[in-house]
């Protein structure tokens, strides 16, 4: 059985570890805003890039021989 107070502390450290993530979140937002236009797109170009890759490793998945 579990004492009530290790589950009151662990309830505190799992919102501290989301405030965490949160403000890591803000912060890189914000680093993420005062790059040049031209970087911005350049990441953009990046991650759709990496959506085509798994776009056709899930075609490829899909292509068994039931499937067909």
């Amino acid at each position: 059985m579990r004492d009530i107070s290790d589950s009151g502390r662990c309830i505190l450290d799992q919102n501290e570890v989301l405030k965490r993530i949160f403000r890591a979140k803000s912060l890189r937002r914000s680093e993420l805003s005062k790059l040049p236009f031209k970087k911005k797109i350049e990441i953009l170009l990046q991650i759709q890039k990496m959506a085509e890759g798994v776009k056709r490793s899930k075609k490829e998945r899909n292509n068994h021989i039931w499937m067909k």
